[in-house]
């Protein structure tokens, strides 16, 4: 179920649906707190809806869980078709505080 709802969250995300994205993304970390990818698309949505600490906490719980994962190797390990999606969710990161 995590998956699935990280899955969904992370289809509004890209789609710049953020307040969309917000809810599917919480509740699969809420099921799945070790979910990073699902973290780190939740500090994406977070940091667009001007919710600048939970967007740093997400970025922390990554940083618990990996943390040796940066803006760099997210964009190499999540990559997109559509390089404007790419950039939307990097630049995210960086927003909430994920290092270079």
């Amino acid at each position: 179920p995590a998956f699935g709802l990280g899955s969904v969250g992370h289809s509004y995300l890209i789609s710049r649906r953020h307040a969309e994205a917000l809810g599917p993304l919480r509740a699969a970390v809420g099921q799945a707190p070790r979910y990073w990818p699902g973290l780190g698309w939740l500090a994406a949505a977070c940091v667009h809806l001007g919710l600048v600490e939970d967007a740093r906490d997400a970025v922390a719980a990554i940083r618990n869980i990996e943390p040796n994962v940066t803006v760099a190797t997210w964009g190499r390990m999540v990559t997109y078709r559509n390089e404007a999606d790419q950039t939307h969710v990097l630049d995210s990161l960086r927003m909430a505080g994920m290092e270079e």
